[in-house]
């Protein structure tokens, strides 16, 4: 919420001074040196949010089967060291047909 206050303020700002610049017939340099101020400052103060959070996974996985035209139910279990099933996706029915892409995804909540 504070990033958004700061942007808006900031937005804010810039405009009414550009309005005031608008109205002004007689705009010295000093005043064109201010307002670019205004805008290097607007844009060296913002910054992209960086920070990371402990939940997100530590491991991703991604693979792929070629399939032939059909109806399948897919199935994805998760196994341990030992392959042991430490989590079972419910089955979920696809509809492959041919030059498709068909994406199906799970998550292991442990």
């Amino acid at each position: 919420m504070k990033a958004i206050t700061r942007a808006m303020a900031k937005a804010v700002g810039i405009a009414l001074y550009d309005e005031y610049a608008a109205q002004d017939n007689n705009v010295t340099a000093g005043e064109e040196l201010l307002g670019m101020i205004f805008r290097i400052a607007r844009d060296v103060t913002e910054s992209a949010d960086v920070r990371s959070a402990h939940f997100l996974p530590s491991e991703a996985w991604v693979g792929y089967v070629d399939l032939p035209e059909g109806t399948y139910t897919i199935t994805t279990e998760f196994l341990n060291a030992s392959n042991q099933v430490l989590h079972r996706s419910p089955g979920k029915t696809v509809q492959v047909q041919a030059g498709a892409l068909h994406v199906a995804e799970a998550f292991c909540p442990l």
